[in-house]
């Protein structure tokens, strides 16, 4: 009984977590920007300090630690301007998504000229096209799409899980109801 009661809390636990997920997206984007920042200036952070502890020691220290003040800056700006960096960040590789899209258009047309393809080859050029539009248009709402399908993904598995608890005890139950009634 008491393996039930854990498998319940960890199924309860995932489909929690699946909730959350789907209803706090776009939150969850900025803080792994956040977090991400953070990680950056800690890091940038502690190679500056070690920089600073060996000349101040007379040890040799090597050249300007350029990529640890780089780091912290870069922690900075992802720490503060978060939601700016992130739109920021989407706008370009929506930009690119467009870019390649279309330059495997121009090239799969080419080549068509030559070769008869298939109509189905073109479909995945102009799909990129229609989802790097769709990242311009709403870069909030592409940012958070792996946190809602990640939510989703959660609550079926919470869900399923839960159902099949529940089938598995009841099954259980009726396998000891008739042992009783045997014996």
């Amino acid at each position: 009984m008491k393996d039930f009661f854990y498998q319940l809390l960890r199924s309860l636990t995932v489909l929690l977590v699946g909730v959350l997920l789907v209803a706090c997206r776009e939150q969850w984007t900025q803080w792994i920007v956040v977090l991400t920042g953070a990680v950056f200036f800690i890091v940038g952070l502690i190679s500056v300090f070690n920089y600073l502890l060996k000349k101040n020691r007379g040890k040799p220290t090597g050249s300007l630690p350029i990529l640890g003040i780089a780091g912290i800056l870069l922690g900075l700006i992802l720490m503060i301007a978060a939601e700016t960096f992130l739109k920021f960040f989407i706008y370009v590789m929506g930009a690119v998504l467009i870019l390649f899209a279309i330059y495997q258009l121009v090239t799969m047309l080419n080549i068509h000229r030559k070769v008869r393809l298939h109509s189905a080859l073109f479909l995945a050029p102009i799909l990129a096209i229609l989802f790097g539009v769709f990242a311009l248009w709403n870069p909030t709402k592409v940012a958070s799409i792996p946190f809602l399908l990640t939510g989703l993904g959660c609550i079926v598995c919470g869900v399923g899980d839960i159902i099949a608890l529940v089938v598995y005890g009841a099954r259980k139950a009726k396998e000891a109801r008739q042992e009783k009634t045997t014996v």
